[in-house]
């Protein structure tokens, strides 16, 4: 399969015993708890709301107080009996977390200040982690979570949704017929995902959505609304400056209740050391277990700051709205549609692979049969593949093409007759001359000008050395990785030239020729003033020579231009 996701290269570094027996490891090794963020306690108590009782509901000495304040304040009944329920928040507020609130000065204080910063430090854990796995590549992250919570769905998925593996064994199948099957066999899994299968894979995405949330809080901006006051009870923050800060921490913290798997923290870890994996495999598993064992301390610290911590009562008291609760966020409920996308890219680009291929073969076919009975190239280091001691070269068909065009149908079948204009013939216009000669030295150093390049791209040539240096090089994977594109992209480049350079030669000894047999006097390509007299006896046979190394030319650029997939109409220009 071609696409190269950081899930196809993560399959292809591990083999599904490889990764089993390495989560099996760092499962092991790993205490990770699956005790909810916050308990279900914590969660009925962020959900009940408040009991402010009515009128009808009190003594008749609470009555009497009740008019009594009324009548003193101004103030309606629902707001003398909702500050009553806030200074008892308050109080249960304060005996949680002691010292966290002044209720009668509007002010959340030092141990809440204290515990925020720690929560801040704890969650920012997730946030370089998060953008490097979640942020970086969403739909290939879902594929491969699936791959380690669906095992059994993953190797059914990679088995029967490859195109290429399923017209291997099916040769005669057309590619409508491929597309059919595959897609039908995709579709079919997908009727096989398990409730429990996708309830863990929703649950772990929205946890990762809400880590994410909660890595990017504003922490900075509401810790910046404490201000010292000179008291021994250290930094204050007044409700006002705080409130709308503390009903989103309330609501992401309220939505992120359920603990990620050891499923979904190793996805991650394994997408973030994946360079590293393919570095240094004995370290990575170590790196993992480090890895994993700061992930448990960040999450017990949101643990703990749910525990220690009346943020849905702060936030009541903050915004003077004793019946407020947190709201239960969405997220995550697209994964199964962004899955789906993932594989279905997947599937496509297998089909266009497998296109590639069966084009690939049916013009080499066509290639043998135009360049006849010359030998296949003797290419040593040009190959379509990259080697440990070579890039890849992609127009290797085209450069074996003009290897063996130059050497065989050119040297064989018509070179004689060319040689004939080149010695003898006698242009009218001079400038015709010159681009045959030119036309006629590019053509017969075709092979010639290929070797040169297969040896350059040798372990004695210079872009060969350069590509083993790079390979050698002690660095991170990335730059070893842009050093040795930049080789690749060279060669290639190289090879383009070439091509082109090729059928230049084909598109100017072929306008030339035209000249010469059909030539208009006075035209940009005028005839032979002596056409009609060169070999002799054998003009009409010479005659015939040019006409067909005309067509075989035309013919040539046709092929290589399909070979190449370059545009080449305009080599000559």
């Amino acid at each position: 399969m071609p696409g190269q996701s950081v899930f196809d290269s993560l399959v292809a570094e591990l083999s599904v015993e490889e990764r089993g027996r390495l989560l099996d490891r760092l499962g092991a090794a790993s205490s990770m708890s699956e005790e909810p963020l916050a308990s279900p306690d914590e969660l009925a108590a962020a959900r009940r709301e408040p009991r402010v009782q009515g009128a009808e509901d009190l003594g008749f000495l609470q009555r009497l107080v009740l008019f009594f304040r009324r009548l003193f304040t101004g103030r309606d009944l629902e707001t003398l009996l909702s500050e009553d329920e806030l200074k008892v928040l308050a109080r249960l507020a304060d005996q949680r977390l002691p010292g966290v609130v002044d209720y009668r000065r509007g002010l959340v204080a030092a141990p809440l200040l204290e515990e925020l910063t720690k929560l801040r430090d704890s969650a920012r854990f997730f946030y370089g982690v998060l953008e490097r796995s979640f942020d970086r590549d969403r739909p290939s992250f879902y594929a491969f979570l699936a791959s380690l919570t669906m095992p059994d769905i993953n190797a059914r998925l990679i088995a029967e949704t490859d195109p290429l593996v399923w017209a291997e064994g099916h040769p005669e199948a057309e590619d409508p017929e491929v597309r059919q099957v595959v897609l039908a066999a995709f579709d079919e899994i997908l009727l096989t995902f398990t409730e429990e299968g996708r309830r863990r894979m929703y649950a772990d995405i929205r946890c990762l959505f809400f880590l994410k949330r909660l890595s990017g809080f504003l922490f900075d901006r509401l810790l910046m609304a404490f201000k010292s006051t000179g008291a021994d009870s250290g930094p204050v923050a007044s409700f006002s400056e705080v409130a709308e800060l503390l009903v989103e921490l309330g609501d992401i913290l309220f939505s992120l209740s359920i603990p990620p798997s050891l499923e979904l923290m190793e996805s991650i870890f394994l997408f973030v050391e994946k360079e590293r994996l393919e570095k240094d495999g004995e370290a990575f598993e170590g790196v993992l277990k480090t890895d994993l064992g700061q992930a448990e301390s960040a999450l017990a610290r949101i643990r703990a700051f749910n525990r220690r911590v009346p943020l849905v009562d702060l936030v009541r008291l903050a915004t003077e709205n004793p019946g407020h609760s947190p709201r239960e966020l969405a997220a995550g409920e697209d994964w199964l549609v962004v899955f789906r996308s993932f594989w279905k890219g997947r599937i496509e680009q297998g089909l266009d692979e497998l296109r590639k291929q069966r084009r690939y073969r049916r013009l080499k076919e066509e290639m043998a049969d135009f360049v006849g009975q010359a030998p296949p190239p003797a290419f040593v280091h040009i190959g379509h593949e990259e080697g440990q001691d070579r890039p890849p070269v992609v127009q290797d068909l085209s450069l074996g093409f003009v290897d063996s065009f130059s050497r065989g149908a050119f040297s064989r079948e018509f070179q004689r007759p060319l040689k004939l204009v080149l010695m003898d013939g006698d242009f009218y216009r001079k400038d015709n001359r010159l681009e045959f000669t030119d036309a006629f030295d590019i053509l017969s150093r075709g092979s010639e000008v290929v070797m040169a390049f297969d040896a350059r791209l040798g372990p004695e040539g210079e872009i060969g050395q350069a590509w083993m240096a790079a390979r050698r090089e002690v660095s991170s994977v990335a730059i070893k990785r842009r050093k040795m594109q930049s080789i690749a992209r060279s060669a290639q480049d190289e090879s383009e030239r070439i091509i082109r350079d090729y059928a230049a030669g084909l598109i100017v000894m072929t306008r030339v020729l035209y000249g010469i047999l059909k030539g208009e006097a006075g035209g940009r390509f005028d005839s032979l003033s002596n056409l009609s007299f060169l070999d002799g006896k054998a003009n009409k046979d010479f005659q015939r020579g040019l006409s067909l190394a005309k067509d075989r030319c035309e013919k040539a650029l046709s092929l290589l231009g399909e070979l190449s997939g370059l545009d080449l109409g305009s080599a000559a220009d």
